[in-house]
């Protein structure tokens, strides 16, 4: 067992051995040539939640999405995000990419274009930042009841 601590001496996250020999013999060689959506990728496919979660906080949204456009299709669902900031690099989420998170409040920045059905589905947050012009497609994104009680700001 591996543990992480940030720069107050904080324990911020535990990782197990077979999730660190994970990174080192299978994401390794995709982590040293900067291919991250590959990684991203392999680690849905393999089902690696923790070792997600431990990348994305060990490398921060930013480098966590490097060379990157999108979010993937069901990248986070489920997962206890309470909060998370999309980097303005992103142009596109894919369909139930947040869909059973935790998230209080999401703001989407201008560089998105795209979003699939049901990227936030399932919760309840206080507040939605949106472009402006993904207004048509609101009901389809965020579930009834969150479009009810949001205080919802376009942008």
């Amino acid at each position: 067992m591996a543990e992480f601590y940030n720069q107050d001496k904080n324990k911020i996250l535990d990782i197990d051995d077979e999730d660190k020999d994970y990174i080192n013999t299978v994401l390794k060689p995709l982590l040293e040539k900067n291919l991250m959506e590959k990684v991203r990728k392999k680690i849905i496919e393999d089902r690696k939640w923790g070792v997600q979660l431990f990348l994305l906080v060990a490398l921060g949204e930013d480098q966590y999405f490097f060379n990157s456009k999108k979010i993937l299709n069901e990248e986070f669902k489920d997962y206890r995000l309470v909060s998370f900031t999309i980097p303005n690099t992103i142009t596109t989420i894919g369909e139930r990419a947040f869909s059973g998170t935790r998230l209080e409040s999401i703001e989407i920045p201008d560089s998105v274009t795209k979003i699939g059905d049901r990227a936030f589905w399932g919760m309840n947050m206080s507040t939605i930042k949106i472009p402006k012009r993904l207004k048509s497609r609101m009901k389809d994104i965020f579930t009834p009841m969150c479009l009810e009680n949001s205080i919802i700001l376009y942008t």
